[in-house]
């Protein structure tokens, strides 16, 4: 059976509308807002497998795609909506090293919260302007742990509400238990952005 554009709509509104409930999201804000998704000065609309993950209210969701196809562009913006759904607390970034970590992923993340954020070491702390912006309540506090993903006990003493781990085809198995370890408290919502690697337990 096909849905209809509306049946979808409402589909996605009564999971959503559930995941309030449970309080694994603890806002109503726009669900579906666009990001800003950055070409050197431009900035483009999401192609249809961003959307498509971008769209997504399941409680994990796997971006496997390519070689520049905007994967990681899009861990940010999708970090930046759980922080304002799920509020103040811990929220972690993860990739396989910290090259990795520094290479990508980490300069998105603090293009697309400049000013929201101070960096400590590995830790970003949501500043009180941060906070304001997300909507939190005044003297919220909140920091990103960002990670790697090397050994297993690199990923741990850290309860996160939300995840997004960026080139999960490199992580090993051992260390996808302890991730998924870090976010079972809140029920933590995951995004993975990453190509295939090898057949591990990612593919």
């Amino acid at each position: 059976m096909t849905l209809t554009a509306e049946q979808r709509d409402k589909v996605r509104e009564l999971a959503r509308a559930e995941l309030i409930r449970r309080g694994v999201l603890v806002s109503k804000r726009d669900f579906t807002a666009t990001p800003e998704v950055r070409h050197g000065v431009e900035t483009l609309p999401l192609h249809a497998g961003q959307l498509k993950a971008w769209s997504s209210i399941k409680r994990i969701v796997a971006v496997f795609a390519g070689w520049q196809s905007g994967k990681t562009v899009l861990g940010p913006w999708w970090l930046l909506r759980e922080m304002q759904s799920r509020g103040p607390g811990d929220y972690a970034v993860i990739a396989p090293n910290y090259p990795l970590l520094d290479n990508k992923a980490r300069p998105e993340l603090l293009a697309a919260l400049a000013g929201m954020v101070r960096s400590s070491g590995n830790e970003l702390h949501v500043t009180e302007a941060g906070a304001e912006r997300l909507g939190w309540p005044k003297g919220s506090q909140g920091r990103i742990l960002l990670r790697h993903a090397e050994r297993a006990d690199a990923i741990e003493a850290f309860t996160a509400l939300a995840i997004w781990i960026d080139e999960p085809g490199q992580i090993a198995d051992i260390v996808w238990e302890s991730i998924q370890a870090r976010g079972a408290v809140h029920q933590a919502r995951m995004l993975m952005t990453s190509r295939p690697y090898e057949h591990n337990w990612y593919v």
